[in-house]
């Protein structure tokens, strides 16, 4: 088996972190909105705020992406 065969295998059997890392950025929008909420347009909590969306977003993909692809490696036969 190569590596990369080796890594997806254990990147699908870690899936159960997937589930971690889903409540961190759900829990880190949650505190982006917060933050959009009280924060005035125009001053730097603002501007933190939407990079912290941009983040939030980028890693949500590659998360999603990554526990996509290995899960269908694992189906193949």
């Amino acid at each position: 088996m190569s590596w990369r065969d080796e890594f997806w295998t254990l990147v699908y059997e870690s899936r159960e972190y997937f589930r971690l890392i889903w409540a961190f950025l759900v829990l880190m929008a949650l505190l982006s909105a917060v933050s959009f909420v009280f924060g005035r347009p125009g001053t730097a909590s603002r501007a933190i705020a939407y990079v912290n969306l941009i983040l939030i977003v980028g890693l949500g993909v590659i998360a999603i992406g990554t526990y996509w692809y290995a899960a269908r490696r694992q189906r193949e036969p």
